[in-house]
């Protein structure tokens, strides 16, 4: 019997992420990709750019769109990096916050929107080494758990194994 999970989301998002074809190290950097995008303010076009970024360092795309989808946590990176740029301004966070609601972003001077940025910038860089590092480990592991290597089409997995081997016509092979 299937085990239910409590975030059937989060599972099949994971399921998709470490069943990728694809080199551990791509998949890795395409994670990181799409977590930077995802948290460095990009409103609105974050998935692109991360799509876009992804294809022109030739990274995984499907990982970098799977990662740069975070929505959810918005409002808790919104405050953990104006908490962090005041901190590391010396603003007074708390006075930060009562200007910026008296008089909205620019009614501090634009301090509020400085100390945002100056967070975020450095929240996104630690939150794609992070993301490298446990992408990497965690789809190295999935290889390492099923034993074989995984070919992922859209009809289901098949191992390499069991797939006819077919030479590339670029190496001016002929098809078998």
């Amino acid at each position: 019997m299937k085990k239910k999970t409590r975030f059937p989301w989060w599972r099949r998002l994971w399921e998709r992420l470490v069943t990728i074809d694809d080199t551990p190290e791509r998949i890795a950097r395409g994670v990181a990709v799409g977590i930077f995008m995802g948290i460095f303010p990009t409103p609105y076009i974050g998935t692109f750019l991360a799509m876009w970024l992804a294809a022109v360092l030739h990274y995984n795309m499907a990982a970098a769109v799977i990662a740069s989808a975070s929505g959810l946590f918005s409002p808790l990176i919104w405050m953990a990096s104006s908490w962090l740029g005041g901190l590391m301004l010396g603003y007074n966070w708390h006075l930060l916050l009562e200007q910026a609601r008296a008089g909205g972003l620019m009614g501090s001077g634009g301090r509020i929107l400085l100390a945002y940025l100056a967070g975020n910038l450095v929240l996104s860089a630690v939150g794609t080494l992070l993301a490298y590092f446990i992408a990497l480990r965690a789809v190295q592991w999935n290889r390492r758990r099923e034993g074989r290597r995984m070919k992922y089409r859209p009809g289901g997995r098949i191992p390499l194994s069991r797939r006819v081997p077919v030479q590339s016509r670029r190496a001016g092979g002929r098809r078998k």
